[in-house]
């Protein structure tokens, strides 16, 4: 019960944040800035390596303000910044004179890109402008949400009931090849509903899309957590662990759709 209420008041706020204008690129922020605390706690924990907090915080700030003002000029300046950013962080871990400052450096780069990236692509298409009624990129987002949804709801519901050989029983051992195909299909099935004014091969793009990268989302941080050797990454979703174990699945599938909608200019 506890994990239904904690997924219902969630649900509610991220949908009441993404119809009320201004409030979701600080929702985006707030939700991306406890997920790289999350991990950087996670990393340091297990002494794997002790990224900068301050400068991956000051990184992933940048990277969604470069996407909320910006917008038009993303392309130009991402790269730019991505290299800056590099050399920054390599100088600073070497001025901070610890043991391993390369792989700490490029740690703080990996968590910058791993949880900047894609909340950037969640503003992008969020600045998107609609078809439709609805502002914005609202009903794109939306979408893709209830995609990630449906494709998580799909494997677990259908999973246990098909078998089938493990995908990577070291790394998630209840994921299935069979579960994860009931979940592609069902993701399938609810892309032609909510994104159809995109045209029926795009939607069909769009579910396939997400049935792929929300478990590869899933088993990606599956192995960061197996690395660490932690079962949940925070606490502060009470039944759900914490704000990265919940995201893990929606960060690959954001950056799947954005690639997908930018490369046949629906973006």
């Amino acid at each position: 019960m506890r994990k239904i209420i904690t997924a219902l008041v969630a649900g509610g706020i991220t949908i009441g944040a993404l119809f009320c204008y201004f409030c979701w690129p600080f929702l985006v922020l707030l939700l991306i800035g406890i997920a790289s605390r999350e991990l950087v706690k996670a990393l340091e924990r297990a002494r794997l390596a002790k990224p900068l907090a301050s400068l991956l915080m000051f990184g992933i700030v940048g990277i969604v303000l470069i996407a909320w003002f910006l917008p038009t000029s993303y392309s130009k300046l991402m790269p730019v910044y991505l290299s800056v950013s590099i050399v920054i962080a390599l100088l600073v871990e070497l001025l901070r004179y610890d043991r391993a400052p390369i792989k700490n450096a490029f740690c703080t780069i990996a968590c910058m890109i791993y949880l900047g990236l894609p909340a950037s692509f969640m503003i992008l298409m969020w600045h998107h402008s609609s078809s439709i009624s609805l502002p914005d990129g609202t009903l794109l987002i939306l979408s893709i949400l209830i995609l990630n949804c449906t494709t998580d709801i799909g494997a677990w519901a259908f999973g246990p009931l098909v078998g089938g050989s493990k995908i990577c029983e070291t790394i998630s051992p209840k994921k299935t090849w069979r579960g994860s195909f009931a979940g592609l299909v069902c993701a399938m099935a609810m892309s032609i509903v909510l994104v159809g004014w995109l045209g029926q091969v795009n939607a069909l793009v769009m579910g396939v899309i997400a049935g792929v990268c929300a478990p590869t989302g899933d088993l990606i941080e599956s192995a960061i957590k197996r690395e660490i050797r932690v079962k949940d990454l925070g606490t502060i979703l009470p039944g759900h662990g914490g704000i990265l174990d919940r995201i893990d699945s929606l960060l690959v599938t954001i950056t799947g759709t954005f690639s997908f909608l930018t490369l046949t200019g629906q973006l």
